[in-house]
């Protein structure tokens, strides 16, 4: 296969289907780059940097002159560059900005006075300021609305208070932190090439960059093509953003296939197509289950993952895709445990549900409440405090039994048959 031609000055996109050969594509330019001595970034989400890195140095043997960093990195490596030393603050640290303008402005507030101290209302404000920055609308404008509304109008009281807190939150945020919103407007500003005032930062990279090549899962000219519209917008926009700049724009269209199952391509070419087109032949490669329950669809879906662990299939090219996480995790955890199966569920959990963060949260619980005994039973339960299972039961019925609390705990067990814990 001919090695990549080094790409022209301008915008390039690559559209097509999953499957298609974009990442291929994308990643054979970079190994092209590479052999030529050239430096090159490609730019993924966050959670899929470490895959690309490792796709991209096993198909040019190494890294050499190519970065891969998610766009909020390469934003932070700009400002880095650049002298910035402003500290970049949370999601949660804007909430308690927003929490501080509040209460700093809550005689001055019309229609937020009464709620805002409520829970949530902080968290609510800072996602409607962050929406504000994303459309590019400022204080001023939202003032400019509140006063062309009639002056008694609900609508015109929240715009006007929303105006305030975004002011002052402004203001608070602008000498001493940088934002998600912020960062990076503030890294497009200082790029060669671009306009002062905030222009989108890809905008920027384009002016700035000797070429910007751009994958987008899109078939424009599919019956399904509906389902690609947010990339075809997005495609639309990278296109208006190279005609501001006066840049050319290279289009090229993959078509290529998955060697995947006949009956597979089917679906995911025909499942929102209407009116649908039946598949007549046989689909080994396609099993329908109704189940009465979920924990009857669980069961069966593990025995199915056993099926194919016992054919030779690795667990962790296995997939489990479910409609709704909260639903069916404590059902998936139960069953795949009982059937020995590894599990990783892609979920967060509270710190708190952690068992190492439940024994701190238990012990000073208990050092605080005089050793009572529910929180003495839920730090031997665990299973951090080097306590068996077996054990922790024991010592539960035992303190059950006997009404053992507080400064009991301090010495040794003399009531009834002590557990050997």
């Amino acid at each position: 296969m001919p090695a990549p031609e080094r790409p022209r000055p301008g915008l390039h996109l690559i559209t097509g289907r999953a499957g298609a050969g974009k990442t291929r594509l994308l990643t054979e330019a970079l190994a092209a780059h590479m052999r030529r001595g050239e430096r090159a970034i490609l730019i993924v989400p966050e959670q899929h940097t470490f895959e690309a890195e490792r796709r991209v140095a096993e198909a040019a043997g190494g890294l050499f002159g190519v970065q891969v960093l998610s766009l909020e990195r390469l934003s932070e490596r700009v400002l880095h560059t650049a002298g910035e030393r402003r500290t970049f603050l949370t999601e949660q640290g804007v909430r308690m900005v927003v929490r501080r303008a509040a209460l700093h402005r809550q005689q001055s507030l019309r229609a937020f006075s009464h709620v805002a101290r409520a829970n949530g209302f902080a968290g609510e404000i800072a996602a409607l300021i962050a929406a504000c920055k994303q459309a590019g609308i400022t204080p001023e404008m939202l003032h400019g609305a509140a006063a062309a509304l009639p002056e008694d109008s609900l609508l015109s009281e929240k715009l006007a208070d929303t105006a305030l807190l975004y002011a002052d939150v402004e203001a608070y945020l602008s000498e001493r932190y940088l934002t998600e919103n912020d960062l990076y407007a503030a890294a497009a500003a200082l790029l060669p090439g671009s306009f002062a005032g905030g222009v989108p930062f890809l905008e920027a990279l384009l002016g700035a960059a000797q070429s910007l090549t751009v994958a987008l899962t899109l078939d424009e000219q599919s019956p399904d093509a509906d389902v690609f519209a947010p990339n075809a917008d997005a495609c639309a926009a990278l296109r208006a953003m190279a005609a501001r700049l006066g840049l050319p724009v290279f289009e090229r269209r993959l078509d290529g296939r998955r060697a995947a199952d006949a009956a597979l391509e089917h679906l995911e070419r025909r499942l929102f197509v209407y009116p649908d087109e039946p598949y007549r032949q046989a689909a080994p490669a396609v099993t329908v289950f109704g189940a009465n329950s979920r924990t009857a669809e669980v069961r069966a879906l593990c025995d199915a993952v056993l099926a194919l662990a016992r054919e030779g299939v690795r667990y962790r090219d296995m997939a489990v895709l479910v409609s709704d996480m909260d639903a069916y995790a404590g059902t998936l955890a139960r069953v795949c445990a009982a059937r020995g199966l590894p599990l990783f569920l892609d979920t967060r959990r509270p710190v708190g549900d952690h068992a190492a963060a439940r024994l701190l949260l238990c012990a000073v619980r208990a050092v605080a409440g005089g050793f009572a005994a529910a929180d003495m039973i839920d730090l031997v339960k665990t299973g951090y405090a080097g306590v068996s299972h077996e054990d922790a039961e024991l010592f539960e019925n035992h303190v059950l039994r006997f009404g053992v609390r507080f400064s009991r705990f301090l010495a040794p067990f003399t009531r009834g048959e002590a557990p050997a814990v």
